[in-house]
């Protein structure tokens, strides 16, 4: 019996003394099979150290790099600071079922460049990544009923770096820095339930942060997740889209875009035939935006619209086959810049006119809802400092779908600086501004494609330039038949501002509309409307009854005298009082004064020869009459504060009419 037992003791000491070699063996044999299969395939691995455990099912990797077999010890590699995995033995033996738990691969380094062939890692040829898929025996794919069932839980990879670049471009390396990515549960993913995802990446300086439940395979995928972005800029974009194939159309899209932000919102994707997205708590956070605006061909004065701010919604719903949904739609402490980039000469070819540059600042704006393509009423705000010193406010309620079915907008702005618009004003009255501040108040009315807009307007301090953008004289773009800063003068008061009101209407459908041609119609009939209700009693009705533009409207009434004689009746002097008057209240506007004399006013001429017709000529006392007259009126003009360079004299002449009157005329 002890001799029984003494045998079986050396059998089984013998058989844990071979068990433990063959188990020391595997840390050696399991890397030297390894390299011998690389190897036989035209690559070299090394292992700074190796670790398994059979019993357990695990095995560790450390110090791992990957090469081509030829290459020498520093070539470029594929590198691996540890890779981890551990196979659970009882589903293995019993159920024929790989359950590995967990997966944990760190600090991958590798290099990609994309070729015209295709992509590869640094270092290694195409066939690295190419797919073969093209060379598999579609029958190898049938289940032969020996098959192993292969699942991974607690999948953990961190520190994976990689390196993006183009053949044409190898300078410009793209790094792909993953810091984390944990999966809780593959196997679920696999079969459709969800797997809560947590990721950590970082493209150069773009950082994303996701975390949430997913589940891909399931009838309907979905994705759950909360997503920040942080450092998005366009630049970056730029050079990953540059190294995805087929990327013409995005590079197009993306070219006259410059933008820097960050993005935070919950996140819930659909991947149906057509993906859904939803959005909750969406916001992007733009630090600085520009946006190159298309100019007419050679026009390169390099327009922007630069903005910043925060865009926001509450929900957001993109479905590619019923369209977007957003609400409660925001827009917070936002700056939008108009740059123009250019200049357009003034009267003097040294001067330039100030390029048209807007910024609207402390810009909030708010929409309950805005959809598309479904058309549905959304109710707006909007408020925002313009320059620095104007305000600008609207609401109302507008179709996002089709702005010109339904749309109601009451504005408002006040102490707006008129300079950037200079180059829009040449587009209409075919001047530029030089100074000027405007106040607005407007109500716009869009239905069923007609517009109607009521606009009262107040202009301070204004000032036109005096010549066009092609350097001629002006144009008389409003048809006013007069010179527009002569009308304009008219308008002025004794402050130096205007008061306008004028309605824009038409058919947006029309071919011939246009804003600038709508504008400058509606301006010219306020214009030439307000001048001739503030002369109305200067004004010679025969004169506004039969004339064709304002310059023909705008003949005053003279002041008449009797045959002979320079004194002013008492309806004289009672109209140059109200001529004193208007003049005083519109110290821009210079008057132009004119006598006219009659036969009567001096000696009868001697008659003409029988059978002869000789035309009276003016005759010095005639002459010198009218002049008295002239200067009578002048005096009395300058007795009532008129400035004397205001009052422009004309010479005298003779009016041969038969019932023809001494006076003296008046004209602007």
């Amino acid at each position: 019996m002890i001799a029984l037992l003494r045998w079986l003791s050396y059998f089984f000491l013998t058989l844990l003394l071979l068990l433990g070699l063959i188990l020391a063996s595997l840390s050696w044999t399991v890397p030297a099979l390894t390299e011998r299969f690389l190897l036989n395939k035209g690559y070299a691995i090394d292992f700074d150290k190796v670790r398994i455990n059979p019993l357990r099912g695990a095995a560790n990797f450390s110090g791992v790099s990957l090469r081509e077999a030829d290459a020498s010890s520093t070539a470029q590699a594929i590198e691996l600071s540890s890779f981890e995995i551990k196979v659970q033995p009882l589903p293995l033996l019993l159920e024929r079922r790989v359950v590995v738990n967990p997966l944990t691969l760190d600090g991958l380094r590798l290099t990609l460049e994309k070729s015209p062939e295709g992509y590869r890692v640094n270092g290694f040829p195409h066939e690295l990544l190419k797919s073969n898929a093209e060379n598999q025996n579609p029958d190898s794919a049938e289940d032969s009923g020996d098959s192993v069932e292969f699942s991974v839980q607690n999948l953990s990879l961190a520190n994976v770096t990689v390196g993006v670049s183009s053949s044409d471009k190898p300078e410009e390396t793209l790094t792909v820095r993953l810091v984390q990515l944990a999966i809780d549960n593959v196997d679920s993913l696999q079969r459709g339930s969800n797997s809560a995802v947590l990721l950590n990446l970082s493209v150069d300086n773009i950082g994303l942060n996701t975390e949430g439940d997913i589940s891909l395979l399931a009838s309907e995928p979905e994705a759950s997740l909360t997503v920040g972005v942080t450092q998005l800029d366009s630049e970056t974009i730029r050079r990953t889209i540059e190294l995805l194939p087929d990327n013409e159309p995005l590079i197009a899209a993306l070219a006259p875009i410059q933008f820097n932000a960050d993005v935070a919102s919950k996140l819930k994707l659909l991947l149906k035939e057509q993906p859904v997205v939803k959005l909750d708590d969406f916001s992007l956070d733009i630090r600085e935006s520009r946006y190159q605006i298309e100019t007419p061909a050679g026009d390169d004065a390099g327009q922007q619209l630069a903005f910043s701010g925060t865009l926001g919604a509450k929900h957001a719903k993109l479905d590619p086959t019923a369209g977007y949904i957003l609400e409660a739609l925001r827009v917070e402490d936002a700056t939008i810049d108009f740059i123009s980039g250019s200049s357009q000469p003034q009267s003097d070819a040294s001067e330039s006119e100030p390029a048209a540059d807007i910024t609207l600042s402390k810009l909030n704006f708010n929409m309950d809802q805005a959809s598309y393509p479904q058309v549905s009423k959304s109710q707006f705000n909007l408020d925002s400092e313009v320059g620095k010193f104007g305000k600008l406010t609207a609401d109302g309620a507008l179709t996002v779908a089709d702005f010109a079915e339904s749309t109601q907008i009451k504005l408002k702005g006040e102490q707006l600086d008129l300079v950037p618009l200079s180059p829009a004003a040449r587009q209409v009255i075919d001047r530029g501004i030089k100074s000027g501040l405007l106040s607005i108040d407007s109500e716009i009315a869009i239905a069923k494609r007609q517009l109607d807009a009521s606009n009262a307007i107040r202009v301070d301090q204004l000032k036109l330039a005096g010549i066009n953008s092609d350097g001629g004289e002006p144009g008389d773009a409003l048809q006013l038949g007069m010179p527009l800063n002569t009308a304009l003068n008219l308008l002025k008061d004794k402050n130096d501002r205007i008061e306008l009101k004028f309605p824009v209407d038409g058919s947006i459908d029309d071919p011939s509309f246009g804003l600038a041609p709508v504008i400058q119609k509606a301006l010219a009939k306020s214009i030439t409307s307000a001048v001739t209700t503030k002369l109305g009693p200067l004004l010679a009705l025969s004169a506004l009854s039969k004339a064709r533009d304002l310059g023909d409207a705008l003949r005053l009434k003279p002041v008449t005298f009797e045959a002979g004689s320079a004194q002013i009746n008492d309806e004289g002097a009672e109209r140059i009082k109200k001529l004193a008057d208007f003049l005083d209240q519109r110290r821009a506007v210079s008057i132009t004064v004119c006598p006219y004399a009659v036969v009567a006013d001096g000696p009868i001429p001697s008659p003409a020869p029988a059978g002869e017709q000789k035309k009276p000529v003016l005759n010095a006392t005639q002459k010198a009459l009218s002049e008295e007259r002239l200067e009578s009126i002048k005096a009395s003009l300058l007795s009532q504060g008129i400035d004397g360079q205001r009052i422009v004299p004309c010479a005298t002449e003779l009016d041969n009419g038969e019932e023809a009157k001494p006076r003296v005329s008046f004209s602007f």
